[in-house]
């Protein structure tokens, strides 16, 4: 299933809330991917959907983990991150912004994953000149502080 687009406007008064607003939708595409992987295997395995939906009612992230490995041999955790972690469109740091370019260029530019690079080369060839595109994780603090011209 090819990723979809799904993009927020949001304004918000501090740069706390910005990356708590970020980290929640990343975190919000976790489960998402996570329970339509389940649920997908399931109905792929001949289960009815509505079967699906009641065997996934209320199950945490450890016992979809189980079962996507004990069923159908799919450990989660080995999916390309373009579906665990979703992709993040960024502005890349204008010259005057970087401080050290060699440095910001190494961990700014995106690491492109094989199972993705189609996806991403189409996505690069329409985007503005200066935007990226990643799969990075913007929950923990790396990608802020390599990054630290998008909350400026």
């Amino acid at each position: 299933m090819k990723p979809t687009f799904d993009a927020r406007i949001v304004m918000y008064p501090r740069i706390e809330h910005i990356r708590d607003y970020i980290a929640w939708r990343q975190a919000d595409v976790h489960i998402n991917n996570q329970y339509n992987t389940c649920f997908w295997a399931l109905v792929g395995s001949g289960v009815s959907k509505q079967a699906a939906q009641n065997t996934l009612r209320g199950t945490l992230s450890d016992f979809k983990n189980e079962l996507l490995y004990s069923r159908f041999g799919i450990n989660y955790n080995n999916l390309p991150e373009i579906f665990r972690k979703g992709s993040i469109l960024y502005r890349l740091p204008k010259p005057d912004q970087a401080s050290n370019p060699t440095k910001l260029e190494k961990h700014t530019l995106p690491k492109t994953c094989v199972e993705c690079a189609p996806f991403c080369s189409i996505v690069r060839e329409n985007l503005p000149r200066g935007v990226e595109i990643c799969h990075e994780d913007v929950i923990r603090d790396t990608f802020w502080v390599c990054n630290p011209h998008l909350l400026e």
